[in-house]
């Protein structure tokens, strides 16, 4: 099976952990800071410690990860944490954006 990472942004109550807790229910594993608390790079520790300990390789992050740097760094570190060995095959990018303000 292939190891993949959804990662959902948006705006704050713009349906994000909504849309996470559905692939929950698929079976992915939901990592979401503000539950777990630490940096993005503990949270990077935490997919790859699921994976080496549980067999789980289907993920979905619910955070804001409001600028592209922000969505850039916790790509970057996830790529560069994966690289030694179980590559993370894909990563996809879900953006949630309310326009009703």
């Amino acid at each position: 099976m292939h190891k993949e990472i959804i990662i959902v942004m948006g705006y704050p109550a713009s349906g994000k952990t909504v849309l996470a807790r559905q692939y929950q229910k698929q079976g992915y594993h939901r990592i979401n800071r503000d539950e777990l608390g630490g940096t993005l790079s503990e949270l990077v520790l935490h997919v790859e410690r699921q994976y080496s300990e549980n067999g789980t390789v289907l993920f979905v992050m619910d955070n804001t990860y409001p600028t592209v740097e922000s969505f850039l760094n916790i790509c970057l570190k996830i790529y560069i944490l994966s690289s030694g060995g179980n590559q993370i095959e894909r990563i996809i990018k879900l953006f949630l954006i309310n326009l009703i303000r």
